[in-house]
Formats: structure tokens, C-alpha cells, sequence
């Protein structure tokens, strides 16, 4: 985020701030003559900030714009109206200020190896299954390649795109993440053909520890406002 102007003094908006810790980090950057607004959709006991509860699409935004800059992180892709909420927050930041915006790639994340049985399979199985709910969720998949192209619209320039992933070994958090999302998802999954079996299976090579899963890619869009 320093690449767009996060420094001292700098007044930011989070949007999708979870617990709290992104906000964290920024408001030690900020310091005490700078700002950060913290907000969510959904708040999450154990904050390590002030988070308030705020609907990107049908809450006002915030009364203290502009901003120097916006960050979110996985907020706009499973919005139907995901264009127009990007652009009202990217409408909050000052002519000269920047915008961070983070979300998954399509999904190419795999099992790089795993002493459990069909394990590639496995996860090539349960990806497209949970594509299939995203998308009948109202996920883009595709999202991430589009943000360039709507933040122009708000009068952004600059453009730099990063793509990251990683490889998490079994039973890591990485890992547990996907344990924890395919048991909320278990009706979903098996609506796709992806049963109780299939599931423990999963969870047993996402726990294994021979395993090495490279995550899906996280796509890194950041822009400076020089327009209207």
C-alpha cells in the first residue's frame, strides 16, 4: 500500500476488514495524526480494532471522505452489483490518492503432492464443485482481470497488477481454511455430486502432513486517482 501513498498522516478507508489486523498495520503506519476506518459487513468477535459494521452496496459511505486512499481485500467478486460498489468506494479517494484492491484469481490452485490416495483428483474435483457454488452464488471468476478496467471509470490511472500464491503443507492454516470452508459447504458439495465420503477424504489430505497445496492466486490491483 505505500506504493499508492499509505504513509503518516495518511487518512484510509478498509473495507472487508475481518479482525482487524490489515487495519492494524496501517493505522502503525498512519500513526496518531493519521486515520483508518475499519468497516465490515459482517463483524467478527475478537477485533483486534474498532470495526464497524458497514454494507459497501446499500450503506452511505463514509461521512469523512475523501480518503488518500482505499484498501479492500475479497470484497467485490460474490456482489452481483459488484461494479457500482467498486466504483462508490473508489469514488471516496481524493484526486492524487491511491486504491489496494485484492481478489482471487481463477482457480488454479493444486496438489502439488500428497501421500494420500487420488489426492489430485481429489482437489481437482472439489475446486470445480465450489466453483460451480460461487458461481451460483453470484461469484465472478473472473473478476480480478476486470478491476482495471471499471477503476478507469472513476478517473484511475497507474495501473499495476501482482499476482501471489503460495504452498501450504497439510494441517498448516492455509489448509485449515479450506477444511473449515468445505464443512460449511456441505449441502452445496453434495448438491454437486461432492458427498460426506468425498469431504472426509478431503479433510484427511488437507490434515495429512506429506501434503503441499499451492493456493489459488490472490491478484494485487493498485491505482492512483488522477481524474474524475
Amino acid at each position: 500500500m505505500e506504493s499508492v501513498g499509505l504513509g503518516a498522516g495518511g487518512r484510509w478507508w478498509e473495507i472487508g476488514a475481518g479482525h482487524g489486523r490489515t487495519a492494524q498495520d496501517m493505522q502503525e503506519v498512519v500513526g496518531p495524526s493519521g486515520f483508518v476506518r475499519a468497516t465490515d459487513k459482517t463483524l467478527h468477535p475478537g477485533a483486534v480494532v474498532r470495526v464497524e459494521r458497514h454494507d459497501i452496496v446499500t450503506d452511505p459511505v463514509p461521512d469523512d471522505e475523501p480518503f488518500d486512499g482505499v484498501h479492500a481485500r475479497m470484497v467485490f467478486a460474490h456482489i452481483p452489483a459488484r461494479e457500482e460498489a467498486l466504483l462508490r468506494a473508489a469514488g471516496t479517494v481524493r484526486r492524487g490518492g491511491g486504491i489496494v484492491v485484492e481478489e482471487m484469481g481463477l482457480y488454479t490452485g493444486y496438489v502439488a503432492y500428497s501421500a494420500v490416495d487420488d489426492a489430485q483428483r481429489l482437489h481437482a474435483r472439489y475446486s470445480g464443485a465450489l466453483r460451480e457454488i460461487l458461481d451460483g452464488f453470484g461469484n465472478e471468476a473472473t473478476w480480478a482481470r476486470q478491476i482495471p478496467r471499471v477503476l478507469a471509470r472513476a478517473g484511475y490511472s497507474d495501473f499495476h497488477v501482482e499476482v501471489h500464491t503460495e504452498t501450504w503443507p497439510g494441517a498448516t492454516a492455509g489448509c485449515e481454511l479450506l477444511v473449515s470452508v468445505s464443512d460449511g459447504l456441505r449441502p452445496h458439495l453434495a448438491a454437486q455430486g461432492f458427498g460426506e465420503q468425498d469431504v472426509g477424504r478431503l479433510h484427511e489430505m488437507l490434515r495429512h502432513p506429506s501434503t503441499r497445496l499451492v493456493a489459488n492466486p490472490l491478484v494485487c490491483t493498485t491505482a492512483i486517482r488522477t481524474g474524475d
